[in-house]
């Protein structure tokens, strides 16, 4: 049996759930906001950079394999020349 979610409402520990899931989905939306304005931000220290590239690291781990080892050797190369930033 599955309930709408009016009828889980009723429910104190399904209305937890539910808003918990609204919460999530927004935070999904904000990320992915964030993420299309990352490429407009300059990378102003050693740090800015590492930063970036952890992201793109993140956002490619599942996308494609070929791209996300790519960008983990280009970090691991970027921090063996200037240091653990």
């Amino acid at each position: 049996m599955k309930l709408t979610r009016a009828q889980r409402r009723r429910f104190p520990e399904s209305r937890e759930l539910d808003d918990l899931d609204d919460r999530i989905e927004v935070l999904s939306d904000e990320n992915g906001a964030l993420l299309k304005a990352l490429p407009a931000i300059v990378a102003a220290s050693p740090i800015g950079i590492c930063g970036k590239l952890n992201i793109a690291i993140k956002e490619t781990n599942n996308a494609c394999e070929d791209v996300h080892r790519l960008i983990l050797s280009i970090l691991r190369d970027y921090r063996a020349l200037h240091g653990d930033a």
